[in-house]
């Protein structure tokens, strides 16, 4: 995998900011697009959560077609890196352990489950478009971009339970370690091949691994690793 396609990865995994471009079924096939926030599941696609009576639930059901656009809240946008996820997308319904990931890494929008009318939507990409930022533009390879093999989905859960349950001290390590600042408490609320997401009383933290993970296992030897 290059090294562009791992960034590429590490941004969209990173940020949960989108603008989600469909095909207006309305406007007869013009572009219709409108802020989207989303996460990623555990091949590194984006999910995100609409209602039944949405413009864009309306417009995939009669196009799967549709673009993401990724991006951070930055003052300069032009200056900001961007991704571009293009392919179709579907309705995968409420997915258990998904559902519990979304919820966890989006707690604003955990309410919205309790209606029976909003379902999970998952892009299939097969176009990556990444600016880097200024002068540095690149298409990127689905198969390069997407992580290698793994049973995350599976461990997830355990593995959070556990970290926030028994190694609270090491998640405020790992928060000092990546920004500087050490948290009263911090909790852990998403792991996947790329990072970890971990939450302080003060901010949402992104942490990256030096290497992928794959399971439980090497989850454990590398959370190990980082404590020390």
């Amino acid at each position: 995998m290059s090294n562009t396609a791992l960034e590429a990865r590490q941004f969209v995994r990173r940020h949960h900011h989108g603008v989600l471009a469909t095909i207006s079924k309305r406007l007869s096939g013009m572009p219709f697009a409108s802020v989207c926030p989303f996460i990623t599941d555990h091949q590194a696609r984006p999910v995100f959560l609409i209602s039944g009576l949405a413009e864009h639930t309306k417009n995939l059901a009669a196009d799967p077609r549709a673009s993401l656009i990724v991006h951070p809240c930055a003052e300069n946008m032009h200056a900001a890196g961007r991704v571009t996820l293009t392919g179709n997308a579907e309705n995968i319904g409420r997915p258990e352990a998904l559902v519990e990931r979304y919820a966890r890494l989006m707690p604003d929008a955990a309410s919205y489950f309790e209606l029976d009318d909003f379902n999970l939507w998952r892009i299939d990409i097969e176009a990556i478009r990444f600016i880097v930022g200024f002068g540095k533009i690149e298409w990127v390879e689905p198969k390069s971009y997407a992580p290698p093999e793994n049973s995350l989905e599976e461990w997830e859960a355990s593995i959070l339970a556990h970290m926030n349950r028994d190694h609270t001290a090491s998640l405020v390590s790992y928060v000092e370690q990546a920004t500087g600042k050490r948290p009263a408490e911090a909790s852990m609320t998403g792991i996947d091949t790329d990072g970890m997401d971990i939450q302080t009383p003060e901010a949402k933290v992104r942490i990256d691994f030096p290497h992928a993970i794959t399971d439980g296992e090497s989850a454990r030897k590398l959370l190990i690793e980082l404590a020390r």
